[in-house]
């Protein structure tokens, strides 16, 4: 039989390997979770703008850019969450068939939509920072074309479209 000095060394440690394993796992999770790219972001990308906005994008839209990941963590933050944030490129008549498609959409509580000549503000995106170094774009020279945000639940969507002289811009946000 134990003596209860033994036991309790038994138990501390038992206790301590529990507390580490659990530790090893939110990093592990941390770590897997805190950065997604490419095919992942732009299906999860596709995903959403199906679902939660109606709207699917043309082939006439070429990805330039898609980064997403965790935002927050167990470590320090009561809630997390994910960001995605996609920038794709066509030609202006695809972006005037996009604009002239979500104007058509009735104002909604969960939808709104500026047009050209309208549309300028850029809402801040704090985890672009951290997850998306390329996304920005406040440093576009020509004025925005079009604006549209819409969601449902958690999930936020925030789309920017630029005319450029030979082509279009469109950056996509996703909070889900």
């Amino acid at each position: 039989m134990l003596d209860g000095d033994t036991m309790l060394k038994r138990l501390t440690i038992w206790i301590a390997a529990i507390l580490v394993a659990i530790v090893g796992c939110c990093v592990a999770w941390q770590v897997r979770n805190s950065r997604v790219s490419g095919s992942v972001v732009e299906q999860k990308a596709t995903e959403v703008l199906k679902t939660v906005g109606s709207l699917e994008l043309t082939n006439s839209w070429r990805s330039v850019n898609a980064t997403g990941g965790l935002v927050g963590s167990p470590f320090y933050s009561i809630r997390w969450w994910r960001e995605y944030f996609i920038e794709k490129e066509g030609d202006a008549a695809t972006l005037e068939a996009l604009s002239n498609e979500l104007g058509r959409r009735h104002s909604r509580l969960d939808f709104m939509f500026l047009p050209s000549g309208d549309a300028s503000t850029i809402m801040p995106h704090s985890a672009s920072a951290v997850l998306a170094p390329w996304w920005q774009p406040e440093t576009n020279g020509e004025p925005m074309y079009m604006f549209a945000q819409f969601g449902g639940g958690d999930v936020a969507v925030f789309l920017y479209g630029y005319k450029k002289t030979t082509n279009s811009l469109l950056y996509i946000h996703i909070k889900d």
